[in-house]
C-alpha cells in the first residue's frame, strides 16, 4: 500500500515548523512486571500559551494556542489515526510554572482492536490513551513515582489531580485525573477516548465489579474500557500488584488487554507519521478539516 504525507500534519507543520523541537531527558517511573508499553511526548514546540502561575483561563478567549485535532478512520489499512497539537478545549488553571505548549502528536491505533492472550503493563510515564479532544491521558505516576491523580498531602507534585490536567516539565498538556478534561464526571456511556491498543474508553461505572483488571468489560460482544473514579481506586495503596502487568492505580487503564503491535505514537515530524490514502476524517470524533482551516486563518 502506498502512503502519502498526512494533509493535516502539513497544515500543522505550517504553524509549527518555525518552532524547533525541544529534547527533554525523560525520567523513569516504577515498573511492576519487568516491562511496559511506554511512549514519550514528541517534544514541545515554542508555540505556547501565555499564561501565569496561579491564574485561571477560559476557553477559547484566553488561549494563545487553540487546539488542533483531527481523527481519521482508515478501513482498508485498519488504523484509527489522531493528529493533534495536544492542547485542550476547556477551562484551565495553571498551578505550576510550566505553561502548556503545542506538541505535535501522531497516534496510529488499531481500528479493529483485538484482544491479546498476554496482558501488557501500561507505561510508567507518558500516554496510555488519548481523549477525544486530542489531549493525551497519562498513567497515574508522576516524575517522583508518586500518585499524580490522587497525590498524598506530602507529594511534591499536586496539580495533576485536577480535571483540567496540567503541563509537565517539558510543557506537555496531559490528564491524570479520571475526569480527563470534563468538568463533571463522565458517565458510563460517554466515549472519552481510545486506549493505545485501540479499544474505546468510556466514562465511570457505578459498579466496577464488572470490570477486569485492565478496566475492561464486554458490551454487546465488544470489549471496552471504563475510567475509575478516585474513590474506586486505592490511591494510597501500592502501585504494583506484585509482578502483575495490571497496576493498581488503574484510573484510566490497569493494563492493556489488546494487541499493540500496530500501534505507533510519535511526532508528526517523524517519517513514520503517514496517513494512508484510504483514511477518512471522523467528524463525529474529531474536528472538521474546515474548522481547522478556519482556526488557522483566524490565528495567522
Amino acid at each position: 500500500m502506498t502512503f502519502s504525507a498526512p494533509p493535516v500534519a502539513q497544515v500543522f507543520a505550517v504553524v509549527f515548523l518555525v518552532a524547533a523541537q525541544v529534547a527533554v531527558a525523560q525520567p523513569s517511573g516504577k515498573i511492576c512486571s519487568g516491562s511496559c508499553y511506554a511512549v514519550s511526548a514528541p517534544g514541545a514546540t515554542s508555540d505556547c500559551e501565555n499564561w501565569s502561575q496561579g491564574s485561571t483561563y477560559q476557553y477559547p478567549t484566553d488561549y494563545n494556542v487553540l487546539p488542533k485535532v483531527a481523527w481519521y478512520t482508515c478501513p482498508q489499512s485498519g488504523f484509527r489515526i489522531l493528529l493533534s497539537n495536544g492542547i485542550g478545549d476547556h477551562e484551565f488553571t495553571l498551578n505550576n510554572p510550566h505553561t502548556p505548549c503545542a506538541n505535535l502528536w501522531y497516534a496510529r491505533l488499531p481500528l479493529n482492536a483485538t484482544l491479546s492472550n498476554t496482558l501488557t503493563e501500561p507505561g510508567d510515564l507518558g500516554p496510555v490513551a488519548f481523549a477525544v479532544n486530542g489531549a493525551p491521558m497519562y498513567g497515574p505516576q508522576d516524575a517522583n513515582n508518586e500518585n499524580a491523580a490522587d497525590p498524598p498531602a506530602s507529594g511534591r507534585i499536586q496539580d495533576g489531580k485536577y480535571w483540567w490536567g496540567h503541563a509537565g516539565f517539558d510543557n506537555d498538556w496531559h490528564y491524570h485525573n479520571p475526569w480527563v478534561g470534563n468538568a463533571v464526571q463522565p458517565n458510563s456511556t460517554q466515549l472519552v477516548g481510545y486506549a493505545l491498543d485501540g479499544f474505546p474508553l468510556y466514562g465511570i461505572l457505578a459498579d466496577t465489579s464488572v470490570l477486569d483488571a485492565c478496566n475492561g468489560r464486554m458490551v454487546n460482544g465488544q470489549y471496552q474500557y471504563h475510567l475509575r473514579d478516585k474513590n474506586q481506586v486505592n490511591g494510597s495503596g501500592p502501585y504494583c500488584n506484585g509482578t502483575s502487568p495490571a497496576v493498581l492505580w488503574n484510573y484510566v487503564v490497569g493494563c492493556f488487554h489488546g494487541d499493540l503491535t500496530k500501534t505507533l505514537v510519535t511526532s508528526q515530524t517523524d517519517s513514520q507519521a503517514q496517513l494512508p490514502s484510504d483514511c477518512v476524517e471522523d467528524k463525529a470524533t474529531g474536528l472538521a478539516m474546515e474548522a481547522l482551516r478556519g482556526l488557522f486563518q483566524r490565528m495567522h
